[in-house]
C-alpha cells in the first residue's frame, strides 16, 4: 500500500475474550490482521504481557474476604 492513499484498512482481531489460567508470560494468544481491498497488508501475533496463575478456591476466598473487609 502506497503512502498517502485513502484506502480503508480493516482490522481483524482473533483474540479470545477470556483465557483459562494458568497463562505464561509471552504466550501467544491470538492475532491481529490488517486488510485492505481484500488483501492482507500485515499480520501480528498477540502475546500475554504477564503470567496469570490458576487460583485455588482458598486463594479466591482470601481475596474476596480482604475486599469485603476493606469496604
Amino acid at each position: 500500500m502506497e503512502k498517502g492513499t485513502d484506502k480503508e484498512i480493516e482490522v481483524i482481531s482473533d483474540i479470545p475474550e477470556e483465557l483459562e489460567a494458568p497463562v505464561s508470560e509471552g504466550e501467544k494468544v491470538g492475532t491481529v490482521t490488517f486488510v485492505s481491498d481484500g488483501a492482507t497488508v500485515d499480520e501480528f501475533d498477540v502475546f500475554t504481557a504477564a503470567e496469570s496463575k490458576k487460583m485455588s478456591f482458598g486463594e479466591i476466598y482470601k481475596v474476596l474476604m480482604r475486599q469485603l473487609i476493606s469496604l
